[in-house]
């Protein structure tokens, strides 16, 4: 099936509030779209289009996008997913997007810094996949907005220490940080309700979780080190259920 697209005709919809270039070929040479109040934007495997009033953008799968650029004048973006963009190594231009509130990448392993989230003061939810370059979640310190945070196979993370000033820090999920030795850390994040281990054979001990008084959901599993018993009795105190705790391989 052939399809043509006169991309030109959508500078006549000054009212679109959403667009989906699901199926457009990374190869068209789009032309910036001047869309007033565009207010969503899904794009897979189309060039990046910069609206003023952008509020949602999804990219993916699209190896020839090199630069975000034009997000630097996205001041309205709240939403961003990037995935499988390969040619992607910066986000800086995510400084300027002071409203940015949630924040995706998955398998984009060129971007080799996560600093330009540091100045996204409402940003509150954040998900990291498969990213070998960031080391450290300092990044984190500053955004006192933070309620959730996912990190998955992102294996040269060495410590959670930076997680001890998210003071709204709701929601913490770790999959596959084998380097991470302790969650000491985590025992200053007193909003933390929901916790998951996954994978991570570098810590053996969660005795130190007992300080999270709001923790009412933990998920241990396949976390081969994790062999002291002593430390899930200190979390009985814990409204955390008991088949909540799984994976545990306790001699």
């Amino acid at each position: 099936m052939e399809m043509v697209v006169d991309w030109d005709t959508l500078e006549m919809c000054p009212d679109l509030q959403t667009l989906d270039l699901s199926v457009v070929l990374s190869d068209f040479d789009l032309k910036p779209v001047l869309c007033s109040s565009l207010r969503a934007l899904d794009i897979t495997l189309a060039p990046l289009v910069s609206c003023k009033n952008l509020h949602t953008l999804t990219i993916f799968m699209n190896q020839h996008i090199t630069s975000i650029e034009p997000l630097a004048s996205c001041v309205a973006l709240k939403h961003l997913k990037l995935a499988a963009c390969l040619g992607l190594t910066t986000i800086a231009p995510l400084a300027s997007c002071h409203r940015l509130q949630s924040f995706s990448t998955y398998t984009c392993p060129n971007i080799t810094s996560f600093a330009a989230l540091s100045q996204c003061p409402k940003l509150e939810t954040v998900r990291i996949s498969g990213s070998s370059h960031i080391r450290c979640l300092d990044v984190f310190a500053s955004c006192r907005s933070l309620r959730a945070l996912y990190i998955n196979r992102c294996k040269n993370i060495v410590n959670l220490e930076p997680l001890a000033t998210c003071s709204a820090l709701r929601k913490l999920y770790i999959n596959q940080c084998d380097r991470i030795t302790s969650l000491e850390s985590l025992a200053a994040c007193q909003a933390l309700e929901t916790l998951t281990i996954k994978e991570c054979s570098g810590f053996t001990n969660v005795a130190l979780l007992a300080a999270c008084q709001a923790l009412k959901t933990l998920t241990i599993k396949n976390c081969s080190n994790l062999t002291d018993p002593s430390g899930f009795s200190a979390l009985l105190p814990l409204s955390v259920p008991k088949n909540h705790v799984r994976g545990l391989n306790v001699k």
